[in-house]
Formats: structure tokens, sequence, C-alpha cells
């Protein structure tokens, strides 16, 4: 597994149509956590297989704890509030540019950032 290999932290994220995304993450120390953006289109997606949302995904309160302990351990400075912001927003009309606010709260930088 790249977590224990690396001994560092893993993010990766499954967009569906751009209307919902799934989020999950591994740390060396945090464990495992996942979430979700885009509930209401993934309720839908999920009651074609009739599987419930709540019980895969953990509320968003949870899922801000679960994502500053994750960017902690990542050696990141993550912000709260913004996180809190990330995770209530619903797509409009797209998902993916609240994957990037919730990795810009986390304080996750690109290579691109230097």
């Amino acid at each position: 597994m790249m977590v224990e290999r690396s001994e560092a932290p893993a993010l990766c994220a499954y967009v569906m149509d751009s209307d919902c995304a799934v989020i999950e993450a591994l740390g060396v120390q945090t464990g495992f956590w996942r979430t979700c953006f885009g509930r209401e289109s993934m309720t839908a997606y999920m009651a074609e297989s009739g599987e419930v949302v709540e019980e895969w995904f953990p509320s968003a309160d949870e899922s801000v704890r679960a994502a500053l302990d994750w960017a902690k351990e990542a050696g990141a400075d993550p912000s709260e509030s913004r996180l809190a912001a990330a995770l209530a927003a619903v797509p409009d009309p797209f998902v993916e540019p609240i994957f990037v606010a919730m990795l810009e709260a986390m304080g996750v930088r690109s290579f691109s950032d230097g």
C-alpha cells in the first residue's frame, strides 16, 4: 500500500459526471476517511443500487474533523472554516471547484505552486 511504503498520507477523488464526487483519504496515524460532494446527486446515484448515502459518508461536521486531522498529519495548515464551507457547498453546476476549494482549505498545494 502506498501510504505504508511512503509513510505519508494519501488522498484521492472520484468525480461522477461533474455533479458529485467521492473523496477518500488515508493517513499513517489518522487512518481512513471518506466524504462526498454533491450529496443530492450522490443520493440519486446510490439509490439506483439500493445504497444509502448516510451509510457510506459521514456528516459534514465529521468530515471536517477528519480532513483537519489528515491535513495536519500531512504537514499542512488547514482552515476549519474554509473546510466547512467547502464540505457544505453545492455544485453550481460542477463539483470540481468544490474539490479544489477543499484542497486549498486543507492547505494542500500543487507542485506548480512552488
